[in-house]
């Protein structure tokens, strides 16, 4: 046993738990990864685009920095300088402004009370357009400085911001790369693990066939062992009852002799029978091995087979499904057409009967008008150089296009005639078709029966085995 154990690849538990305790940590460790790769995706995605907000700055500066309309040509309304003044003040008392704007208003009043005219016609004048534009140019380019000034500001946050941003998204890109290097070590390492571990498998699972050989071996060791402890018993005995005989007397030296070489001969083909015995069960537990792989094989062969068989037996019931549908469509089909022509029959034989008869009519008809024509004709004789009268020629051209109509009549009822034949053939041949449709089906119905039979031998054999 010992030697066993050190040839053997074995891990103990303590081993085996710090294996799965790495295993663990790697699948931990991977994890992280991919939440950290996850969350600075999403940071990525929602960071703003300093491009964008860089770009609308500049579109607001040239906005701000297009030319304005021409004072003079704007056109202010018509009001009076005492509304206006008192609405400036309301809006001073009441409203709370910026300092801006209080300049602005203070502006406003000082124009509307000391350079706006008081009394008639000029207290609804329009203000100066020199004061107006130059209060209009101050704060315009008052708000135009400040203006700039804000936007030189929030250009350099973004510039700062931008900066950052690329700064951050360079250390995020390294510890992604990183992190990417690490992952797919750890997936090697991982790999290399798992392949250990099958290894490992393998050989334990070996080493414990290995170890119940060696221990049925042993097993046969120790009952030779104990037939060897009972024939010393044996011996022992015999060598008390020939001490026992001595002292009597009773037999002398040289038959004690014999008697034991006897007895040691016994014991020698009684050991060598034992150890024949060992080999042959050597042999035998060597076969029984052989059997039982040569069986397992089988068994997997049975079972391939037997699959095989499933899925033939499965198809040729899809494969019956479907001609069972097909028989059916066909029988229901056979019985429409069945129906349809004989409805068709009756119909055409009553037509047919309907056209003999009229075309016996027609014939009729026409023996009628050939006897009335030459009725006529004997009723009045003349001589084949006199001309024919205006009713004469109108009586002979009647009947001549009346002969030639009952012969049309007669050929379409010809062709008629012709076409019910042909039906009546392709009917026939629907009917043979049918019987063809219903010789198939039975004979693979038939076929599965067979398989289905050759299936359940096979499983009795099987269960038998």
């Amino acid at each position: 046993m010992s030697d066993l154990e050190e040839d053997s690849i074995t891990w103990t538990m303590a081993e085996y738990g710090q294996f799965q305790n790495e295993l663990l940590n790697l699948k931990h460790e991977n994890q992280k990864l991919k939440s950290n790769s996850e969350r600075y995706e999403e940071l990525i995605k929602l960071a703003p685009n300093p491009y964008f907000e860089i770009i609308n700055l500049r579109k607001a500066l040239d906005e701000k920095s297009k030319p304005k309309d021409d004072p003079s040509k704007l056109k202010f309304p018509l009001f009076s300088r005492q509304i206006a003044l008192e609405c400036l003040k309301k809006v001073r008392k009441e409203e709370l402004l910026t300092d801006d704007q209080e300049l602005l208003l203070e502006q406003l009043l000082a124009i509307f009370e000391h350079m706006w005219p008081k009394g008639g016609q000029a207290d609804t004048a329009r203000p100066n357009e020199s004061t107006i534009e130059d209060i209009s140019s101050k704060a315009e380019q008052k708000r135009v400085s400040d203006l700039n000034g804000k936007l030189k500001l929030s250009l350099e946050v973004l510039e700062e911001k931008c900066k950052a941003i690329e700064i951050a998204l360079d250390s995020t890109v390294k510890e992604n790369n990183d992190l990417r290097i690490k992952n797919s070590q750890l997936e090697n390492q991982k790999e290399t693990l798992i392949i250990d571990l099958a290894n490992r498998e393998e050989e334990v699972s070996d080493a414990r066939q290995a170890l119940k050989e060696k221990y049925a071996i042993e097993c046969s060791r120790e009952e030779l062992d104990l037939e060897n402890s009972k024939l010393k018993r044996n011996l022992e005995k015999l060598e008390q009852e020939i001490k026992e005989l001595r002292g009597n007397g009773a037999i002398t030296l040289k038959e004690e002799i014999k008697g034991l070489i006897k007895e040691n001969q016994e014991l020698k083909k009684s050991f060598d029978e034992l150890k024949g015995n060992e080999h042959l069960l050597q042999i035998e537990y060597n076969n029984l091995k052989n059997s039982a792989r040569d069986n397992m094989q089988e068994l997997g062969n049975i079972s391939f087979k037997n699959k095989e068989l499933e899925n033939r037996i499965k198809n040729l019931e899809e494969i019956n499904k479907k001609l069972q549908s097909d028989y059916e469509d066909a029988k229901t089909e056979k019985q429409i057409v069945q129906k349809r022509s004989m409805h068709d029959l009756k119909d055409l034989k009553n037509q047919y009967s309907k056209e003999k008869s009229m075309h016996e009519q027609c014939k009729l008809e026409k023996e009628r008008l050939l006897q009335e024509l030459k009725g006529a004709q004997g009723r009045s004789p003349k001589t084949s150089n006199e001309p024919m009268s205006f009713q004469e020629k109108i009586i002979v051209e009647a009947l001549s296009h009346r002969v030639q109509e009952l012969e049309q009549e007669l050929i379409e009822n010809q062709n008629k005639a012709a076409d019910y034949d042909e039906m009546a053939r392709n009917f026939e041949n629907l009917q043979k078709e049918n019987e063809d449709l219903k010789a198939e089906i039975n004979k693979l119905q038939t076929d599965i029966g067979m398989l289905g039979a050759q299936f359940n031998e096979i499983m009795r054999n099987k269960s038998y085995a």
